[in-house]
């Protein structure tokens, strides 16, 4: 049993932290010269001068636009933007507030608002809210707010063994994605009932001092 909780535990952790290596990528890619070929022109002092100026790299040569790229680090690649395109989208239609949008049009009310593309709102709550209205997500963060409490009284609690407190991990770590995602709640993608299964887990786990009664 210990060994399937540490597998399951370990898939759901690495699934969780692509987003991290998509930043570190982007900024290590900033950083590298640009790689271009060269010949060795004739043995003469301006040629050795010509030849050392080129092996310098310029300061804006790099695969990516640096710029963009700290745009990016700065927006968290345009989810601001998009967060704030919540306010413009309710006003266009309040109703979204109490029963969401039809799920064909969640994506197209994001997009009016923004004036550009984009695929969801790179939230679940956020998602959750525009699909479902304010109903859903209280009842969400009332999950969520539970989730969040066993979760700490299991780490907090010595007894609990190994393999229980490693099941607090890739739900913390779907969770954590969640807010830069919007896989979870109200989709039907493999993250998302992941995530429901490994939070049932985390509810059986009995409180052995009784910090939280579920």
């Amino acid at each position: 049993m210990a060994a399937v909780v540490f597998t399951v535990a370990l898939l759901g952790l690495f699934s969780s932290i692509d987003f991290v290596n998509d930043i570190a990528s982007l900024e290590n890619a900033a950083t590298l010269p640009v790689q271009t070929a060269q010949t060795t022109p004739a043995s003469t002092p301006a040629a050795d001068a010509a030849a050392e100026a080129k092996a310098t790299p310029a300061a804006s040569d790099s695969f990516v636009d640096r710029d963009h790229v700290d745009n990016n680090i700065r927006t968290l690649s345009s989810r601001t933007e998009i967060y704030a395109a919540v306010k413009p989208a309710m006003q266009k239609r309040p109703v979204t507030l109490l029963i969401g949008n039809a799920i064909d049009q969640v994506v197209p009310a994001l997009q009016d608002a923004l004036g550009w593309e984009a695929y969801h709102w790179h939230n679940s709550f956020i998602q959750t809210l525009m699909t479902a209205g304010v109903p859903a997500l209280l009842l969400i963060l009332a999950f969520s707010g539970l989730l969040v409490a066993k979760g700490v009284c299991i780490v907090l609690d010595q007894s609990m063994s190994m393999a229980e407190q490693a099941l607090v991990l890739p739900v913390a770590g779907l969770f954590l994605h969640g807010v830069l995602e919007a896989f979870l709640f109200v989709s039907f993608g493999l993250q998302n009932m992941l995530f429901f299964l490994l939070a049932g887990f985390l509810f059986a786990v009995p409180n052995k001092h009784k910090i939280l009664t579920m």
